[in-house]
């Protein structure tokens, strides 16, 4: 099974029109898609208050972008240019009716003499090694206040994402990217400027697969929309999970 080398190749493949135009269809195909893609969107809210000023980094196609956009300003950064059309169009569409403003930069190179007290970053942080999400953190705690509120998602451990992988591996050869974090990892990886104060674990999959195979099969909305609360109640259940929603306070 192959790991790519965190930050090598995303450049270009997020710069690609297709892989743009495609990104969200992709993400959207499945119950557990559509559950996970609803949970990346809202568990930043949770902590965020209302007017605040709040940094995207990797904004992607706006997905996530908008739902930040209720909560206040914003300012979505994202490396690619075609990533940034995207985004500005989501937004365009949405008639959400709040200040934006948008920047072209890497997550290593961004910063801002502007000060946030929030920064949210879904599906960027989950891509990098351990010595990249330790880079990142750096980097981003020097546009963000005192004890500012850091927010994103990484894996964590699972054999039965290894295992899945690996399955995928040998009979795809597709490159896989994302790096698997125990807590400790975490703590290590970001200690020097942030303080982990609350990890929400959620994608329960194995756990509930039996309900996703058949929202799959019958294509029942109100069997989706159960299975999404049963993700939510199990959001305290730090077992048979894939992923988590790590929320940090910056250090002094």
């Amino acid at each position: 099974m192959k790991v790519l080398e965190s930050t090598k190749g995303f450049k270009s493949f997020y710069q690609d029109k297709g892989v743009v135009l495609e990104y969200d269809k992709k993400r959207l195909k499945t119950a557990r898609q559509r559950i996970l893609r609803e949970l990346e969107r809202t568990l930043p809210l949770k902590f965020i208050k209302q007017g605040s000023n709040i940094l995207e980094i990797g904004c992607g196609t706006g997905f996530v972008t908008n739902y930040l956009l209720k909560k206040g300003t914003v300012t979505a950064v994202d490396s690619s240019e075609e990533m940034l059309k995207k985004c500005k169009a989501t937004i365009k569409a949405a008639s959400v009716n709040a200040p934006i403003k948008f920047v072209k930069s890497s997550l290593f190179e961004f910063y801002s003499t502007k000060k946030f007290q929030y920064v949210v970053s879904i599906r960027v942080m989950l891509h990098l090694k351990k010595s990249d999400l330790t880079k990142a953190s750096a980097t981003i705690s020097e546009s963000m206040k005192k004890e500012g509120l850091f927010m994103f998602d990484v894996e964590s451990k699972s054999f039965f994402k290894k295992f899945f992988m690996a399955v995928r591996w040998t009979y795809t050869k597709k490159e896989v990217i994302n790096p698997q974090y125990s807590k400790n990892d975490l703590k290590t990886a970001i200690s020097k400027k942030f303080e982990i104060i609350k990890i929400i674990p959620y994608d329960h999959a194995v756990l509930i697969l039996p309900f996703y195979l058949i929202a799959e099969v019958s294509h029942s909305e109100k069997l989706e929309n159960i299975i999404s609360k049963m993700e939510k109640t199990l959001s305290w259940l730090p077992i048979l999970n894939t992923r988590w929603f790590v929320v940090c306070k910056k250090l002094q």
